[in-house]
């Protein structure tokens, strides 16, 4: 009997695009800083801090979260990073105001922080 191998080719699939999806939001705000101030009506470089409240948000929050969820299981904890990640992107996009958006930029780096620094699925 010929052993099946398509689902973790598929599986891995699905990894690289959450990866893909994970690293262009990450980066995607730089070209989106001009829209932002116009939107919000801030200078460029209050637009700016996006980029840096993702990043400081990932740098701390990442080991945190990973080592408080470490007795979860890796699926779940990939799944929670992905849907807070999911859930920070979707409260960026219908923010109402600055504190928001960053703060949404914030869930998002923590959600992109549990999802990348998790070891994987077995």
């Amino acid at each position: 009997m010929a052993k099946d191998t398509s689902a973790p080719t598929d599986l891995i699939w699905a990894l690289s695009a959450c990866n893909f999806v994970i690293g262009m939001g990450a980066f995607i705000v730089v070209g989106l800083i001009d829209p932002v101030a116009d939107a919000f009506t801030i200078s460029r470089a209050a637009a700016g801090w996006l980029m840096t409240f993702y990043a400081i948000s990932y740098a701390i929050l990442s080991p945190l979260l990973v080592s408080a969820t470490g007795a979860i299981g890796r699926r779940r904890v990939l799944a929670l990073g992905m849907g807070m990640f999911a859930l920070g992107a979707a409260g960026c996009a219908f923010a109402p105001n600055l504190p928001t958006l960053y703060a949404s930029r914030a869930l998002a780096a923590a959600g992109a922080g549990m999802w990348l620094a998790s070891p994987g699925m077995p």
